[in-house]
């Protein structure tokens, strides 16, 4: 029977990896070159770009004026083919709207410069989320390309999505790292290519992604290269083709036939290492990430739509200069911390931008509204001379906030010993001062020069239970008779109507829950091990050393009307690396410190944490542990758009066999962990971190949780875990994490009636609270309200003058509905694809399908 072979020209191009990005630049105009002279020549129809668009940027911003004519001239052609994504992210460390709008930033580019390549193009991610197939299909693309994750025996495939939307994918299964044309031995090498992938085909049709990482087109003549191929079979044609095409000829060739179906989350190792432990890698950077995330996303977003409604103005070039600085440290190699360490520094430094730009981003908007002074002379209520006796609190959630938000404030007077707030309407809240900083305020008015004013930066937590959503509510601090704190050194226990805390001499926590009348032991145990892998994998060394950190010095105890907080110290003796041999630890010992704060709001059942460590040992693994006192069957974690149920107690493995992973027993976590059998169990929620484990012993489990891995090279051949390399053989001792690293969670018990979605939402709340700002001025409605129902709000944005974008998804198995208000006059209400084609008017109330996600359009009338 015939066959053809599609040859399909591209190359895949990690932005940053073993190399700086500087250097891979430099790199990168040599590769296009090379392309375009194959283009312009014809020694290839087309050419691909890798599916993202930021390296045509990065190169469009060195390239020379004539190199930028023929490249633009190629695109718009077709044969130089860009699109969908921005950058090539991973999928499990970032948010969904993150995804959401790398395709959109994608988009705009390639379609700015020619045609979009409209396919779901994911050939290096490490895995896939269950909701990438209704993502795509909201940006009109019905397929997807990937090697990673699957394991099948057919490379056509269907995709089902999490909530059941279908895709058509094509499995890679060799990968799509192919150079053997430009091989000597290029006969014998595509021939076993050919022999490993046909008996997945199902039609007469093979694909040969012709490139791979960093590499430029053939550098001979490929007519000869071709004539040369038909000694591999007589029967086998050649064609030069892109994805695009190859779809539509399989398609055809499988129009019917039924294909295997698969459903949901993709993270089989069975067939290509998915590299599991990159969750753990530097993680200082995934707490980075996230913090921009929550800051764009969750306050600057929403806040834009709140000050900029009906406004000229509105700085959307700005807002997406800020999206591409974030985007650009989602890159798998980048976000994965699994990259040189000169990568990892300049990602550091993009992060510090970034925040720069939300830093601005905020005065601008909130003077937008003369809430916040940028001029000294400005005729408005609060002036750059004020201190923040006035101030406001800001709403992120579309439903009424109940509970504490904490911040500071800064004043001029450092007497003040106890405070209430009062709210617009004259309602009274309770403040609990924490403490109280000497803190000069800087100003730089845009027309006067700067100045220095001497004040006091007060700490502060305020007691909320009717905070507006989606708005700005004005406040006021009054002093009044102080209420004496209870703040001691000695005492070992914070405690409030739902639980008692209790610190342990070896510095775990005893948990007492008074809803369940159950008692959760040694929680919260921090314990290191070694680590015998890379920046990729986890491996146990032949034999492993654990260490245990001790209680020093003397706790702090401090009560107030609204919260208590425990402060303690715990010093880590450990190995300070592992040995040459990578088979066991040095004799040599290091000690690294441990600063704990727990704080226990009155009205929480559960227990927020802030940890500094001052890391000092290398080849370690830093985790936490929970004994849960139960064995669980499943437990839940989040990733984008989906609470997935997973298996707990996965048997671990320490041997791979050649060129194969272990077994996968991490699972990643964006927000959340929850597991409860026979009502006990825990919720925990972070910002950070993600790796999680579930881990059985005496037929019990225990919610294991990494803070950090301390590696020394970016990939190894020589351990257990991984039966090959993964990337270069670089050192980066800057994986090893030595420095002071700084983590925010939260942990608490949970019985069969506290639902996962309920927890969700608080984590939600964790990621994304109330905002403190030094802003004052009129009152500032509620853009949109709904009830604290089972549908969860993602974004909510400015798309123009007088429309609000909002996005909303249900993350449950059963339907759901929900209705939306507002104070302020609405036009109509569009339901629109997550690139904004219109689907359908909208009223209320509003249905979801299980794991639906939903884009409204609110346009209000101008009054």
């Amino acid at each position: 029977m015939e066959k053809t072979l599609h040859l399909i020209f591209q190359t895949h191009w990690d932005r940053e990896w073993y190399f700086p990005y500087e250097q891979y630049r430099y790199r990168l105009m040599h590769v296009i070159e090379r392309a375009m002279c194959a283009l312009e020549n014809h020694e290839i129809e087309s050419f691909i770009l890798d599916g993202q668009t930021l390296p045509l940027e990065d190169y469009l911003e060195v390239a020379e004026q004539k190199d930028k004519t023929r490249i633009l001239s190629l695109i718009d052609k077709g044969q130089m083919i860009i699109g969908p994504w921005y950058i090539a992210m991973d999928e499990f460390l970032v948010h969904g709207e993150s995804i959401i709008r790398n395709l959109e930033i994608g988009r705009k580019i390639a379609e700015k410069y020619g045609k979009n390549q409209a396919i779901g193009y994911l050939p290096d991610t490490f895995g896939h989320i269950g909701q990438m197939p209704q993502i795509l299909k909201g940006f009109d693309i019905d397929n997807a390309i990937m090697w990673r994750g699957i394991h099948l025996k057919d490379s056509e495939f269907i995709w089902r999505g999490t909530d059941h939307e279908e895709l058509f994918t094509l499995f890679l299964v060799d990968g799509y790292y192919h150079p053997e044309l430009n091989q000597n031995d290029r006969i014998p090498a595509i021939k076993h290519y050919l022999d490993k992938i046909s008996p997945y085909a199902r039609t007469p049709h093979r694909i040969m992604t012709a490139g791979g990482d960093h590499l430029m087109p053939i550098n001979q003549s490929l007519e000869q290269k071709i004539h040369e191929l038909s000694a591999i079979d007589p029967l086998l044609n050649i064609q030069v083709s892109s994805y695009e095409s190859y779809l539509k000829e399989i398609q055809s060739s499988l129009k019917d036939q039924s294909l295997l179906q698969i459903t949901g989350e993709l993270r089989d190792n069975s067939n290509a290492y998915i590299l599991p432990n990159v969750l753990s890698t530097r993680s200082y950077l995934k707490v980075l990430n996230q913090t921009l995330e929550d800051h764009v996303i969750g306050f600057i977003e929403p806040l834009m739509a709140l000050t900029h409604l009906h406004q000229e103005g509105v700085p959307y070039q700005y807002l997406e200069h800020l999206w591409k600085t974030i985007l650009q440290n989602q890159p798998h190699d980048s976000i994965c911390g699994c990259s040189v360490d000169e990568v990892h520094r300049e990602n550091e430094m993009r992060a510090e931008k970034a925040m720069q730009m939300i830093h601005s981003l905020t005065e601008g908007l909130l003077h937008k509204k003369a809430l916040y002074p940028l001029e000294h002379y400005e005729k408005i209520i609060k002036n750059d001379e004020d201190d923040d006796m006035r101030f406001s609190i800001f709403n992120p959630h579309p439903y009424v906030f109940r509970g504490v938000v904490e911040g500071s404030l800064w004043l001029k007077n450092n007497q003040i010993t106890d405070v209430e707030a009062t709210d617009e309407n004259g309602h009274i809240y309770q403040v609990s001062i924490e403490k109280v900083d000497e803190a000069r305020r800087f100003r730089s008015p845009l027309e006067y020069p700067p100045f220095f004013r001497p004040g006091y930066r007060y700490h502060v937590k305020l007691m909320i239970d009717d905070l507006k959503p989606l708005s700005l509510s004005m406040l006021t601090l009054t002093p009044k008779e102080p209420v004496v704190s209870n703040d001691h050194e000695g005492s070992h226990a914070v405690e409030n109507d739902y639980l008692k805390v209790t610190l342990n001499e070896e510095g775990t926590l005893d948990i007492f829950d008074k809803i369940q009348n159950k008692m959760y032991n040694h929680w919260h145990a921090f314990y290191a091990s070694m680590d015998a892998g890379d920046s990729y994998n986890y491996a146990k060394p032949d034999q492993d050393t654990y260490s245990y950190p001790r209680l020093v010095g003397q706790t702090v105890h401090k009560k107030t009307n609204l919260f208590e907080t425990l402060n303690y110290q715990l010093e880590l003796e450990q190995p300070e690396a592992m040995d040459v041999s990578r088979k066991y630890a040095t004799s040599a010992k290091i000690t690294s410190k441990i600063d704990v704060q727990l704080t226990l709001l009155k009205h929480e059942r559960i227990v927020r944490v802030k940890t500094h460590i001052d890391q000092k040992a290398k080849d370690q693994r830093l985790r936490l542990k929970f004994p849960l006192g139960v064995l669980l069957d499943t437990h839940l974690t989040d990733s984008a758009f989906e609470l997935v149920e997973r298996v707990s107690n996965r048997k671990e493995l320490y041997k791979a066999e050649r060129l194969k992973e272990v077994p996968v027993v991490v699972d990643p976590s964006l927000s959340m962990l929850y597991g409860t059998k026979n009502n006990q169990g825990i919720a925990f929620y972070h910002r950070g971190l993600h790796e999680t484990q579930m881990v059985s012993k005496e037929d019990k489990t225990i919610a294991e949780i990494t803070l950090n891995r301390s590696v020394g090279y970016l990939s190894r051949d020589d351990f257990g875990t991984r039966g090959g390399a993964a990337g270069p053989n670089l050192p980066t001792p800057e994986a090893q994490a030595n420095r002071k690293l700084s983590f925010e969670y939260a942990f608490g018990p949970v019985d069969d009636a506290k639902q996962a979605i309920v927890c969700y939402k608080e984590a939600m709340e964790f990621r994304n609270p109330p905002r403190i700002l030094s802003a004052y001025g009129m009152i500032q409605h509620p853009l949109i309200k709904k009830d604290k129902d089972d549908i969860i709000m993602s974004s909510l944005r400015l798309i123009d003058q007088d429309t609000v974008e909002i996005r909303l998804w249900n993350p449950l198995d059963q339907e759901r509905s929900t209705i939306l208000s507002s104070d302020l006059p609405i036009l109509k209400i569009e339901e629109r694809t997550l690139d904004q084609r219109w689907i359908q008017d909208v009223h209320f109330p509003l249905q979801f399908k299980p794991h639906q996600i939903k884009t409204l359009h609110i346009k209000y009338k101008n009054r």
